[in-house]
């Protein structure tokens, strides 16, 4: 047995974030630095590569699901792009209307998202019984 695979799917979730982090980040200096591409097709490319890793993970590694990819992919979609709007109105509400830092805010909409994503994911994408 893998010693990861006693950790609750909370921490597995963290742990995946970390690894799509890597690998979106990856993707964006590879196209930036190596295919010249513009800033902001880089980061499309490198977030879309991160998403997919994540499905994967997801699916695999934290919900351990054995739902049919072509069931829920959609729906992880769709609620990673809710997640990214809760962070997006997190930050905003923090600086904006809460006047806080720059930094504490993105900490408060990364958090958000975490929270999000991971509730999302369990509750509507990965549910168990499905």
């Amino acid at each position: 047995m893998a010693p990861w695979s006693k950790l609750g799917p909370s921490l597995r979730y963290v742990l995946v974030g970390g690894v799509n982090t890597f690998v979106g980040l990856s993707v964006i200096v590879f196209c930036i630095g190596w295919v010249a591409m513009p800033p902001i097709a880089a980061n499309a490319f490198g977030y879309a590569a991160g998403l997919f890793v994540s499905f994967l993970l997801n699916r695999c590694f934290i919900f351990r699901s054995n739902v049919p990819i072509a069931s829920v992919a959609g729906r992880f979609f769709i609620i990673m792009l809710i997640a990214y709007c809760v962070n997006v109105f997190v930050l905003f509400s923090a600086t904006a209307w809460l006047g806080f830092g720059d930094y504490i805010a993105q900490i408060l909409g990364v958090a958000s998202y975490l929270i999000a994503g991971f509730l999302d994911n369990s509750l509507f994408v990965f549910k168990e019984g499905e």
